[in-house]
This record gives C-alpha cells, structure tokens and sequence, in this order.
C-alpha cells in the first residue's frame, strides 16, 4: 500500500514540474511585435502610435523611434500572458527615414526606412481587390509609379498567415497592389500639390475579401457571425491610421432582404470599427455600388449608401453611377482611376478643413431643404458646385415620382435658378405627390452633374 501512495505521490510531483516548466516556457516567451510593423512602414502623423506585441512576462519593454525630427523612448511591463502594449508620443509627418526600435534586455528588433504620414485601411470585398495592372490606365500608371516612393502599401492576404511586408510604389511592386488604392493615393499625392500643401507619405494597409457580405465584416446586429472582423480587422486594431476605404454592397445587393438590412448594417460596421479602434471618428469614405445589367436590388442599396451619409458623421460616398459608361454585366469595372480620384479628394477635406470650400462630392439630395410645392416636388442638392448641368443637355432624369400609395410614375425635372434644386413633377398621375426617386433601377442613365465632381 505505501508503495502504491509513493507511487502516486511520484507521478503527481512529475506532473505538476511538467505544468510548471510549460508556464515558465510560457512567461519566457519570444519578443515579437506585431506584424504590421516590417522595414519600409508608415506611422500615422498626428496622433498617439500604439505598438505591440509578446515578450517575457515582467520583463521591461522599450520601445523607440528616431528620425531627423524627433527622437522618443516609451517602456512598458508584459502581463503574465507576455503580451505588451505601449503608444509613442504624436509623430509629426515626415518622408525622412527614421527607425523603430524594440528592445527586451539583449534582444532587440529593429525597423528601418520608416516614415510618418496618413494611413488608410482599404477593405471590403473584390472590387478593392482589383489589381492595378487590371485596371484601365494600369499599365501607364505602372510605369510612372516609381515616382511615387512614399505612398506605400502593406497587404494582408485573403487566406494564411502575416507574413508580407510594407513596400513602396514602384514598377515592381505595384501591379499587384489594389487598383482603387493606388488611384486613391496617387490622386491624393497630386491634389497636395495642386493647393500647394505640404506632400507627406501615405500608407495603405489591404484587407479585403472577395465574395463577402457586411455582415462578415462586422460584430453589429443580429446573428452576424463576424468571422472577417474577428480574423482581419480585431487583430489589426489598434494601429494607428488616419481613416478607412470602403467599397463592398455587391453580395449584399444580390437580393432585396439583404438590400434592405444595408440600411442598419453600414452604418452599424462604421460606428463598430471607430469605437474598437478607439479613435475617435476617423473618416470613413466609401464608393458606391457602379452601374450593371440585370441587379434591380442594387438600386436599394445604393440608397442605403447614400442615406449613411445622412445619420453618421465624418463619412463622404465616391458616386460612381456614369462608371462605366456603357451596358455591361461586369462586376468589377476596370475603370478605377476615376473611383480613386474622388475618394481623394473626400479625404483631402477631410484633412483639411480649411479647404471647405473645395467640392468634393457629386450633388446629393438634401432632404431636409427639400419641399412639397403644390404637385410638384422641390429636391434640394447639397454640393451643386457652379450649378447642377446636364451632360447631354436634357432635362435631367430619369426621375420618377409618388403619392401615399407609394406607386411610381415617370416624372419631368427641371433645374431652378440658382441651379441648386431639381423642380419634380407629373402633375396628372401624382396630383399629391410625397416622395422621388433618381436614377433607380440596375443600369439607369442618368444624367445630372455639378461642373466639378462627376453625377448625383
């Protein structure tokens, strides 16, 4: 009998060295940091830069930045997980390379060619995922990238691991970056100079999915599973960035129920993202869904893209409805030159505020400036530029309009004087009209411009 107790008591003592040597593999974990952080990056100006990562546990972190403007140190403490966390003083931008450093006792990692600018996440699903050397203007683009050095991207792949890391624009490295991006930052480059502002590097960190509902994307409502928020987007926070691209709607516009639910979704994911960011209100611009044959539902959602700009702050919409020009059944147009542009310039204003008087968006509806006038309907548009035009020199359309029965019928439009609102009306079919429609439908042509900033 005492055998068999010594015998137990042996086994329980091999058991309980064995849990012991695994914590203490555990708390003498590696030093890592966070894979976002590789050679080439881009810190974000302007604000605290949060770094990470695993190290021993009660060990002492050191975290350090150095580049002609400025040189810091912070230290923190791992927890008893190893993992670590500390955030560098603000950063003024600079395109001088610096170097981050990460040390713990001997061990040390370091980062070179390391600039300060904006950071932009793109994200959603394939049409950002569009490569530039697919695109129309690609191959030329291409060629001059190498001009571009400071715009730099860091990709996160749709499926394995972290293992890329950041590049600069070249001829190289570029053909495989997103088209959308590239365009978007490249505009972005060349308005600073147009209004003679400062040029700064700008980091674009890809994470997008092909194929993918909102509801993947986000935590927000329902039985929303979240599977790509929780894979892509959670471990990426709290990097430091100065907003988000979003161009997705495609998988959710396939059919009217998911149309519908867009309305909640979009602005559910934006105000999901900004509050586990813990940033604030960072812009958050999107591209609204193109022109296509045959997706009727698509007018709904393009609706619920247009009706976020109206209950969430800091937002701006790339109206791409006259992209492309012509019928196509296509899901990813080519031409992402123009959709890059106009992100651009949203994101120029919203870095700016003191260029608030520079259009930056198609003319939109303003509902609440917008009046019944006898069986006719006055549509308000915020950002008529010079004046709302035509393209073709048509009265604008197609409009359509309705009473409380909610039936629609084809309307006139005219544009008033100043030339900020659309007169809408069928006066026979609707003598009691309450509400407008615009280029609703798959594939409408429409037709109404400001002189700057491309459709309604």
């Amino acid at each position: 009998m005492k055998k068999h107790v010594w015998l137990l008591l042996m086994l329980s003592l091999v058991f309980l060295l064995a849990r012991d040597t695994g914590q203490a593999r555990a708390a003498r974990a590696s030093l890592t940091v966070a894979p976002y952080f590789t050679n080439s990056m881009v810190l974000q100006q302007g604000r605290a830069v949060p770094v990470w990562g695993t190290a021993t546990a009660g060990s002492t972190i050191t975290v350090s930045f150095q580049n002609p403007l400025t040189s810091q140190a912070m230290k923190t403490t791992p927890a008893a997980s190893g993992k670590w966390m500390l955030s560098l003083n603000a950063l003024a931008a600079s395109s001088l390379p610096g170097t981050l450093t990460v040390n713990e006792g001997s061990t040390s990692l370091r980062f070179t060619d390391v600039v300060v600018g904006d950071v932009w996440v793109l994200s959603g699903q394939s049409n950002i995922n569009v490569m530039l050397k697919d695109c129309d203007g690609g191959a030329l683009a291409i060629q001059t990238s190498g001009d571009y050095s400071n715009i730099r991207l860091y990709l996160v792949p749709q499926t394995g691991p972290l293992t890329e890391k950041w590049k600069p624009s070249n001829s190289t490295n570029t053909p495989t970056w997103s088209g959308v991006g590239f365009f978007f930052a490249r505009a972005f480059h060349n308005l600073l100079l147009d209004h003679q502002l400062s040029t700064i590097p700008l980091g674009l960190i890809q994470v997008a999915k092909n194929g993918t509902p909102i509801s993947d994307w986000t935590t927000y409502g329902g039985s929303n599973n979240g599977r790509l928020y929780t894979e892509k987007i959670k471990p990426l926070q709290p990097f430091a960035i100065r907003g988000v691209i979003w161009y997705q709607g495609e998988d959710d516009g396939s059919k009217e129920s998911t149309a519908l639910r867009y309305y909640d979704m979009l602005p559910g994911l934006i105000a999901n993202w900004r509050a586990d960011w813990g940033q604030g209100e960072f812009p958050f611009d999107y591209v609204q869904l193109a022109l296509i044959t045959n997706r009727p539902t698509w007018a709904i959602l393009r609706d619920a893209q247009v009706s976020t700009l109206d209950v969430t702050n800091k937002t701006a919409m790339a109206c791409i409805i006259d992209v492309p020009t012509i019928p196509t059944s296509e899901i990813h147009p080519k031409d992402k030159e123009p959709v890059g542009e106009r992100l651009a310039l949203a994101a120029l204003v919203q870095a700016h505020p003191e260029l608030n008087n520079v259009v930056y968006s198609g003319p939109i509806r303003n509902v609440s400036q917008s009046v019944i006038s006898g069986s006719a309907i006055v549509v308000k548009f915020d950002f008529p530029d010079a004046g709302l035009v035509t393209d073709d020199g048509l009265d604008p359309g197609p409009f359509m309009i309705a009473g409380a029965d909610g039936i629609y019928y084809p309307a006139t439009a005219t544009i008033s004087v100043p030339g900020d609102s659309v007169v809408v009306s069928n006066p026979s079919a609707v003598p009691n009209p309450t509400v407008v429609r615009y280029c609703w439908g798959s594939y409408p042509l429409c037709n109404l411009f400001n002189d700057n900033c491309g459709s309604a």
